[in-house]
């Protein structure tokens, strides 16, 4: 894709999240923010408020892009699902399970298990880097507490 096609692509994403959250009126809260807005932005090198600019959309392979196309869906369909009050109990936060490199819908033994082998490999105790073992652990309790 050129950078043109995915400009496109990114205001057809907003537009399709706005379609989805404002089905029961929830756009009528005032407090109502776009996941749009925290995962991707249309400037060039806006990598502070946005996890992904144009630039980096434009450097990724095709398969990357679906990935984070999906994972961003992932986001919009929680949101949602949490403020219709839907039943979530089997699906965590997509940026905190791709802290443990694990795919979204992943399961809470798979977490835990993850969580394990990333814990041992870099506990302080061990040698490991206690600012990357403070990482994992704060997502992991965030997960646990979800």
């Amino acid at each position: 894709m050129n950078r043109n096609e995915i400009k496109k692509k990114l205001r057809d994403l907003k537009k399709r999240e706005v379609s989805i959250r404002t089905e029961y009126g929830q756009w009528m809260n005032r407090s109502f923010t776009l996941v749009w807005d925290s995962f991707f932005s249309e400037k060039s090198g806006d990598g502070k408020t946005a996890r992904y600019d144009l630039e980096s959309l434009c450097a990724m392979r095709a398969e990357e892009r679906k990935a984070v196309f999906e994972d961003y869906f992932f986001a919009v369909y929680i949101k949602h699902y949490k403020e219709s009050g839907l039943p979530i109990s089997n699906l965590y936060d997509p940026s905190l399970l791709q802290i443990f490199g694990l795919p979204q819908g992943s399961t809470l033994q798979e977490v835990k298990e993850r969580f394990r082998v990333l814990a041992h490999k870099y506990h302080p105790d061990k040698g490991g880097d206690v600012e990357i073992f403070r990482t994992f652990l704060e997502a992991y309790e965030k997960i646990k507490g979800e």
